[in-house]
């Protein structure tokens, strides 16, 4: 009978170690699934804030002069739509009372910022440019703030109920695998009692009871060694998710584009420039100018190089094999990847106005391979410089100055800028 009962404890732990393994695995893969959740709610909220951004720029351009509002217009309901739509998704899919007050508050404040769009709008068409840029760059910028720290907002709570979660699933993996090894020191316990509770037959003798009894009695007591301690298991922790890159600044970009497109003076191009190098996190950026012959890019304003490495650059002829004059002949954002792993890459951006190409800008990232955001930025970037430079045209000493608004401010091109 007690063989049996051990027979059945062995089955039983043999059982409860696979049962362990089993969990382990589950957990394990709760974990990793729960880990991509949350990498693809950060990307839909980096998706927002770079629509958030398009959206800025496409209220900056109608109600700049020069430029077809209805086109812009167009292209704001559709992101305006795009992002309503994600809020709501991401509202009805978080498990997060926090986050989702922080998307129904984002929601409120893109409805108020389209209000605003929409009077705008009335103003663009009545000529009133002046009262729809008001209330595009001033009444709108509390709105916008108020929606990108709701979205901000909204990625914290996001990513603390996430990590509840991974902290839960780490407790009970711990708590089972205690449990399982707690089972398995009592069954390593019982069968060392048993072993030690078993003595050897004593060997018949031919003399009386009473000398077998003494002899029993003086025989030293048989020494049974303790049970060797088992090492507890660690529990099994997934390995962490490889670190990102810093992503580009889609803030810093959105603030870029709104002072460009209120640029009044020249001469604050280089200063611009140097902003737009860090809203991409380069090295260093340079403005590329056609010049009048249409044959050659020129490089007219840059950030992050030397005088004398602008001199070593020199001329670029459109129809050379480099990503800065295919960028420009094609009229396509080109981007380099570095060959080694620590490098820097490259991405050529061109400036596209309604006579065609006017120049390209170019960057010299940090990272490695340049990305679809940061392509993405350098585009919107580019497309608000292309409606502030023009190329020379022949004849006009490469001036290139045109007029911004009805008051007669001008604005020269990038080759009057350095000019200046």
């Amino acid at each position: 009978m007690k063989k049996r009962g051990s027979g059945l404890l062995l089955v039983l732990t043999v059982i409860v170690a696979l049962g362990t393994v089993v969990q382990d695995y589950r957990f394990n893969h709760s974990v990793a699934r729960e880990q991509s959740a949350s990498l693809a709610i950060d990307q839909e909220l980096a998706g927002l804030e770079l629509a958030l951004a398009k959206l800025r720029t496409a209220q900056a351009a109608y109600v700049a002069a020069g430029q077809g509002p209805d086109f812009w217009m167009t292209r704001a309901d559709e992101l305006a739509g795009a992002m309503t739509r994600r809020l709501e998704g991401l509202a009805s899919a978080t498990t997060s009372t926090d986050a989702r007050g922080q998307y129904d508050t984002a929601t409120r404040a893109l409805a108020e910022l389209m209000s605003l769009d929409s009077r705008a709008r009335s103003h663009v068409r009545n000529d009133e440019r002046l009262f729809a840029s008001d209330l595009v760059f001033m009444e709108a910028m509390d709105v916008v703030g108020r929606l990108d720290e709701a979205i901000g907002q909204a990625r914290t709570a996001e990513q603390a109920a996430a990590d509840a979660r991974l902290a839960r699933y780490a407790s009970l993996q711990l708590g089972m695998n205690a449990l399982a090894l707690g089972f398995v020191l009592v069954v390593m316990f019982y069968f060392a009692r048993a072993s030690g509770d078993q003595q050897p037959d004593a060997q018949p003798r031919a003399d009386s009871p009473a000398r077998a009894l003494a002899e029993l009695a003086a025989a030293p007591a048989p020494v049974v060694a303790p049970p060797p301690r088992p090492t507890p298991q660690q529990p099994s922790i997934a390995p962490p998710l490889p670190k990102a890159e810093p992503a580009v600044s889609l803030s810093g970009a959105a603030d870029l584009c709104v002072d460009l497109a209120r640029l009044l003076d020249g001469r604050d191009l280089h200063g611009l420039m140097e902003r737009a190098a860090k809203v991409l996190y380069a090295k260093g950026v340079v403005l590329w100018m056609l010049d009048a012959d249409g044959t050659t890019l020129q490089p007219t304003l840059a950030h992050g190089y030397s005088e004398k490495v602008l001199a070593r650059l020199g001329t670029l002829p459109v129809d050379a094999d480099n990503v800065t004059s295919l960028a420009f002949r094609t009229l396509q954002p080109q981007k380099m990847k570095s060959p080694d792993r620590g490098g820097a890459g490259a991405v050529a951006v061109p400036l596209i106005n309604a006579k065609g190409g006017v120049g390209v800008l170019s960057a010299e990232i940090r990272s490695a391979t340049p990305d679809d955001q940061m392509m993405s930025v350098a585009r919107i970037v580019a497309a608000q410089l292309s409606s502030l430079v023009a190329a020379p045209e022949a004849g006009n000493g490469g001036t290139g100055e045109r007029q911004t608004d009805a008051e007669g401010v001008t604005v020269g091109n990038a080759r009057a800028a350095v000019d200046r």
